[in-house]
C-alpha cells in the first residue's frame, strides 16, 4: 500500500516579491500613460509607446516569474512543485493577461480603437484588468504566508503587500475613472448642460458626482481595513494607499484638478500622525471604524473644498458639505462589519 509523500510548501524570498512589485509599478505607469494618451488625443494604435511601456512591464514580470519558479526547482522535482505559495495566482494572471493582450490586438483590428468610456469597458481590456489583478495578488498571498505575525512593522517585510494593495486600488480606480471625484465636471452641472437645458440631465450629473465620492471612499476604506486586519503596518503605508491612487487620477487631467488633492494630502498626514496612537487599540472595533470614517470625512471634504476654491461648484452648500458625512457614515458601517471578529458555528443540536 503506497503512501503519499508530503511536499513542504515553497516560499518566495522577499526580493522576489519586491521585484514583482516593481514590475507591477512598471505596468501601472504604462496603464496610466495609456489613459493619459487617450484623454489627450495622442496617436491611437495598438503599437503605441504607451502600450510599449505597459506590455514591456508585463514581459519583464513574466520572465521574472519564470526565474523565481525555476530557482526553487530541485533536481528530480516537478516544476509545479517549485511554484512558491501565492505565485499560482501570478501564473494564472500572466496567462490571462497574455490572452487579453492577443485578444486586444485582434479586437482592435476588427472593431478599431476604443474611445472614451468604451476603452474602460472593452471586453479585452477587462480581461487585461483581470490578469493584472491576479498578478498583483500574488505578492500579497506570498508575504502573508511567509512573514511571521510577530514580525516588526517594517517595509522590508510588508512593503510588497502595501505596494500590491496600492497597485490594485490604483488600477480599479483607473477603470472607474468615469465616476472619479478627481475628474472634470460633476460639480458644475449648470455649466455643463446650460441653464436652459433638461433639468433631468442636470440631476443625473449631480447623481454621478455623488456616486463618485461614495464609490471611491468605499474602495479606499476596503484597502485600509484589509491592511489593518492582516498586516503590521510600517510608517508611511497609509500615505501610500491614500495618496498614490489620487495623484495618479489627477495626472490624467494634466493636474488641472490638482486642488482636489487637498483632501487626500490632509487625510494622509492625519493618518500618519494618529496611527501610532491607534495601533495600541486595534481590538476596539468602534475606534478603528471611527478612525477610518474620520479620514474619509477629511478626504472628501478636502476634495470638495478644493473644487470650491478653484472652480465653480453649483451644488447647494447643504449638499457638498453633507456628502462627506454620508460617505464617512457608509465607510464607518462597512469598517465595523469588516473589523468584527468572525464567529464559528457548529451544526445545530
Amino acid at each position: 500500500m503506497g503512501t503519499s509523500q508530503f511536499v513542504a510548501p515553497v516560499f518566495a524570498k522577499r526580493v522576489d516579491d519586491a521585484v514583482a512589485g516593481l514590475c507591477g509599478v512598471w505596468m501601472v505607469v504604462g496603464l496610466f500613460l495609456d489613459g493619459w494618451a487617450h484623454r489627450n488625443q495622442k496617436p491611437e494604435t495598438f503599437f503605441s509607446p504607451w502600450h510599449g511601456v505597459l506590455y514591456s512591464g508585463f514581459a519583464v514580470s513574466a520572465v521574472w516569474l519564470l526565474r523565481v519558479v525555476r530557482s526553487h526547482q530541485h533536481p528530480g522535482t516537478a516544476l509545479i512543485q517549485a511554484i512558491p505559495v501565492g505565485y499560482g495566482l501570478r501564473i494564472v494572471g500572466v496567462a490571462v493577461f497574455g490572452i487579453g493582450a492577443i485578444g486586444d490586438l485582434i479586437w482592435h483590428e476588427i472593431f478599431g480603437i476604443e474611445v472614451n468610456i468604451e476603452a474602460l469597458l472593452s471586453p479585452t481590456h477587462l480581461v487585461l484588468l483581470t490578469g493584472g489583478l491576479l498578478m498583483a495578488s500574488g505578492p500579497i498571498a506570498s508575504t502573508l504566508r511567509r512573514e511571521s505575525e510577530n514580525q516588526r512593522a517594517a517595509w522590508s517585510s510588508t512593503g510588497a503587500i502595501i505596494a500590491s494593495v496600492a497597485f490594485i486600488l490604483s488600477v480599479l480606480q483607473f477603470f472607474l475613472m468615469y465616476v472619479s471625484p478627481y475628474d472634470y465636471g460633476k460639480y458644475d452641472y449648470d455649466y455643463l448642460i446650460g441653464r436652459d437645458q433638461s433639468r433631468w440631465l442636470g440631476n443625473q450629473l449631480l447623481v454621478d458626482g455623488i456616486a463618485s465620492v461614495l464609490l471611491f471612499s468605499i474602495l479606499v476604506a476596503v484597502a485600509m481595513n484589509f491592511l489593518i486586519r492582516h498586516v503590521r503596518i510600517p510608517k508611511g503605508a497609509f500615505a501610500v494607499i491614500i495618496l498614490i491612487p489620487a495623484v495618479l487620477q489627477t495626472i490624467l487631467t494634466n493636474f488641472d484638478t490638482a486642488s482636489r488633492l487637498l483632501g487626500p494630502v490632509a487625510a494622509a498626514a492625519l493618518a500618519e500622525l494618529t496611527w501610532p496612537w491607534l495601533r495600541k487599540s486595534l481590538s476596539n472595533v468602534g475606534l478603528v471604524a471611527g478612525w477610518i470614517s474620520g479620514l474619509t470625512l477629511v478626504t472628501n471634504f478636502g476634495v470638495l473644498l478644493g473644487v470650491a476654491i478653484d472652480q465653480r461648484i453649483t451644488w447647494a452648500v447643504h449638499l457638498w458639505t453633507g456628502l462627506p458625512f454620508l460617505a464617512a457614515l457608509l465607510v464607518g458601517v462597512l469598517s465595523v462589519v469588516v473589523q468584527l471578529p468572525g464567529r464559528l458555528t457548529g451544526p445545530a443540536n
